[in-house]
C-alpha cells in the first residue's frame, strides 16, 4: 500500500500540463528529482507507516526514464508505462483522498484549474 501511495504521489507532481501533449508531458517529468519532503498520505491511517522508512527517501534522487524510474524501494520501477490524465480532486491517489479532497489535494499541492488537474500516473510491471 505506501509502495501505492508513494508511486502514486512521486508520479503525480504538480505541472501546468494541460497545454501539452503525452510525450511532451513525458519530458516534463524526465531527469532527476530530489525527494525534499516525505509525508504519510491522509487517507493511509489503517496502514502503518514506519517514519524511518519514509525519511530514508528525503534526500534520495528519482529519475524518471522512459520505460523505468531509477530510485530506491519502493519508488524504483524497472517497466514503466506512462500515461496522462485529467483528474478532478476526489480522482486523485484512486479517490482515496478522505473527506475534503479539494482540501487535502490542495495541501498536498494540487491546484485545479478549472476543475481538471492534470498528472501523469504511471503503471510499474516490476520493482
Amino acid at each position: 500500500m505506501m509502495r501505492m501511495a508513494l508511486l502514486s504521489l512521486s508520479a503525480s507532481l504538480a505541472f501546468g500540463l494541460a497545454a501539452l501533449h503525452p510525450a511532451q508531458a513525458q519530458e516534463a517529468f524526465a531527469g532527476s528529482w530530489t525527494v525534499s519532503k516525505a509525508d504519510k498520505a491522509p487517507w493511509a491511517d489503517a496502514v502503518p507507516v514506519s517514519d524511518a522508512e519514509m525519511r530514508s527517501l528525503v534526500g534520495k534522487t528519482v529519475t524518471f526514464l522512459k520505460t523505468r524510474i531509477d530510485a530506491p524501494r519502493p519508488l524504483r520501477c524497472l517497466k514503466l508505462k506512462y500515461e496522462i490524465k485529467s483528474y478532478t480532486a476526489d480522482m486523485l491517489f484512486q479517490g482515496a483522498l478522505t473527506e475534503d479532497p479539494e482540501k487535502q489535494a490542495s495541501a498536498l499541492g494540487f491546484h485545479a484549474s478549472p476543475n481538471s488537474i492534470w498528472s501523469m500516473p504511471a503503471q510499474c510491471c516490476s520493482a
